[in-house]
């Protein structure tokens, strides 16, 4: 997912042989503890690349033709740590939560041009 030229090879691989995407769902994601202050900046890098960008990434190459068709859903896979920040998890939580903006300026982007924006936000599972 951090492979961005990956992504965009796969991307028109896919409309070459499909045409236009009905839905992407950009859903990878990753969770380290990461601390502030304490030398983490690699976890926090590596989180905000693989849970923010990666989305960015994974968009990117469908938006045209998309726009082109007026016709579309980008869906986002967000968290609840995106609202609430959780101890220990500030890598996460931040990446949740720029996901989030980014998602719903997107879709105040995108509508216009007739393509839909969701975000999923869930919330914690008791295993």
């Amino acid at each position: 997912m951090r492979d961005h030229e990956a992504l965009a090879d796969a991307a028109r691989r896919f409309m070459a042989e499909h045409g236009a995407a009905d839905i992407v769902i950009a859903n990878a994601g990753i969770s380290r503890g990461a601390l502030t202050g304490h030398g983490d900046l690699d976890a926090f890098r590596a989180v905000m690349d693989t849970n923010y960008l990666a989305m960015v990434a994974t968009f990117e190459p469908f938006m045209a033709s998309m726009t082109a068709a007026r016709h579309g859903t980008l869906v986002g896979i967000s968290s609840v740590a995106g609202v609430r920040g959780l101890p220990g998890s500030g890598a996460y939580s931040t990446s949740k939560a720029a996901t989030t903006k980014y998602l719903e300026s997107l879709r105040v982007e995108m509508r216009p041009r007739g393509v839909a924006v969701v975000t999923i936000a869930p919330g914690y599972v008791h295993s």
